[in-house]
């Protein structure tokens, strides 16, 4: 993500339920469980199409105006290179692994290895050539095709997105051609075909690229409205968004523990796109939910960002890990072999995919080595832009150290900082007034480290006189001039 916009955590932290959902499908169920326990675990691969749905947000979130203010062919190298570097690495690495005793054999060359190596093994009409070597690398194949349809789909929707009414319309239509297309999977017949069956509508809506466009779309215009929103009066809409929120989760997992739904035509895609995009707005709209706060904390963070390794490396490691559970001892083992498996993904994520996707944009990417340029200060309260604000006026303390004391709570305006220090904007016009606190920083004269000077409450300084005792001895100040005593009789001989 680009350092000049806004991080959404919550989605971070999304990433890994949907990981863990895939996993759990790939998980063999207990075997006393109940129809609704093995729907709900079969049911985990809709936790790829909340991959989609979420990677179209995301990529407009970080790309959208970019691309559409300023469409270069230096900034899309930029979003290529970050693409590229974001998953292909990992993908190659764990292929040749998981392919290395065929390599040795050398079928290296063979166009089914050479498919796989390129991404492009879901364009595959038979199952058993695009879930070869790596089962969820299929998937990845379908990112670089929607990774390169995202800068035509920009152009698409720009006329849109200017308008949350337009955008809300491209909603419902692209919701209904994708409720179209499975009405007429599941007409013609094809939702009961198995899945190795070329015609089948596991085949064209759950893996075929084509077909995932609606998910990566859903996204998109799921960004544009969440910008549109958020740049108007966002406490307004804190109710809808928790309400999105809610009924995304509760239809989801609705439909994972129904029996009838599962491996059904609408599962493979249209039915758990919705309720992402209603799960993905309403995390994206208001950031300070309860749901949203509790997916943006800092383990939620690093499992997010290891959720990519986990989803790569599950599949194999669990064919050769699966352990046969006694009975009533299911939750455990699976539970151990989950926590085996998530460790590894955030080592293969700490120690390979960060530093590698790093040095592939130094190198590949000049752009990603420029720092985004500061935002400009806002000019103080009741000053041009050209005039520079008011210093702060300085109390000297003539005490045995010579300290400078500088006040912490501003005269007008700004609450005082935590440091201790008082921006400069705020000091637009001086005072005569002692502020009422009772401790500031006390800077030195001859170093810049900053030693506390404990100041009296107004009433114990209203008893001495406006006097403000420094650590070393009591003086006192005047407060309209900012001078002691001591100085005004050295001035006066």
């Amino acid at each position: 993500m680009r350092d000049d916009v806004e991080r959404i955590d919550a989605l971070t932290g999304l990433r890994i339920l949907a990981a863990l959902a895939v996993m759990l499908s790939h998980m063999a169920p207990p075997a006393d469980a109940s129809p609704t326990a093995i729907a709900f675990l079969t049911s985990g691969y809709c936790g790829v199409t909340v991959f989609f749905v979420l990677s179209g947000f995301v990529l407009t979130h970080n790309y959208f105006d970019r691309l559409r203010n300023a469409p270069r062919t230096r900034l899309l190298w930029s979003y290529l290179v970050a693409r590229i570097a974001r998953v292909y690495p990992l993908y190659l690495l764990l292929l040749v692994w998981i392919s290395l005793p065929h390599l040795l054999k050398g079928e290296g060359s063979s166009p089914l290895w050479q498919r796989h190596a390129l991404a492009l093994q879901a364009w595959a009409p038979k199952a058993g050539e695009a879930f070869a070597y790596n089962g969820p690398g299929w998937s990845i194949s379908v990112e670089f095709f929607l990774y390169a349809c995202f800068p035509l789909l920009v152009f698409l929707f720009a006329p849109v997105s200017r308008r949350v009414s337009r955008i809300l319309v491209a909603l419902g239509l692209v919701a209904t051609v994708m409720g179209l297309v499975t009405w007429w999977f599941v007409a013609q017949g094809y939702d009961s075909l198995p899945m190795a069956d070329p015609r089948s509508a596991h085949r064209w809506l759950f893996r075929n690229p084509f077909c995932r466009l609606g998910d990566f779309a859903l996204g998109i215009l799921t960004a544009r409205l969440v910008g549109s929103l958020r740049g108007s009066a966002e406490r307004s809409w804190r109710g809808l968004a928790n309400a999105a929120v809610a009924l995304g989760a509760v239809a989801i997992v609705a439909l994972m523990c129904w029996p009838a739904h599962t491996r059904s035509a609408p599962s493979w895609d249209v039915s758990y796109a919705l309720p992402a995009t209603l799960l993905i707005f309403g995390l994206a709209l208001s950031p300070l939910s309860l749901a949203a706060r509790a997916l943006s904390t800092k383990p939620m963070l690093l499992l997010g960002e290891s959720s990519y390794a986990l989803y790569l490396v599950h599949y194999r490691l669990l064919g050769q890990i699966q352990v046969a559970a006694p009975p009533g001892r299911w939750l455990i083992v699976e539970g151990l072999t989950a926590f085996m498996l998530i460790a590894m993904a955030i080592g293969l994520n700490v120690a390979f995919e960060r530093p590698v996707r790093s040095m592939l944009r130094s190198v590949l990417d000049p752009l990603s080595r420029r720092r985004a340029p500061r935002p400009a200060e806002p000019p103080a309260p009741g000053l041009d832009r050209e005039t520079p604000a008011t210093p702060p006026p300085v109390r000297v303390c003539m005490s045995r150290s010579r300290r400078v004391c500088w006040p912490s709570r501003p005269r007008w305006g700004a609450p005082p900082s935590r440091s201790g220090r008082t921006a400069r904007s705020t000091w637009a016009r001086p005072t005569t007034r002692l502020p009422r606190f009772t401790e500031t920083p006390c800077w030195s004269a001859r170093t810049t480290r900053p030693a506390p000077c404990a100041r009296s409450a107004p009433a114990l300084a209203r008893r001495r006189g406006n006097s403000v005792p420094c650590r070393s001895s009591l003086v006192s100040l005047d407060s309209t001039r900012g001078e002691t005593e001591a100085g005004r009789d050295r001035r006066a001989r």
